[in-house]
């Protein structure tokens, strides 16, 4: 379970498994 909305500018909302391409 990581978090990628660190990375995101929001694109991710309370998701972990959630993709974010940067």
């Amino acid at each position: 379970m990581l978090f990628v909305s660190v990375n995101c500018v929001g694109v991710c909302v309370l998701i972990c498994w959630c993709l974010c391409v940067n």
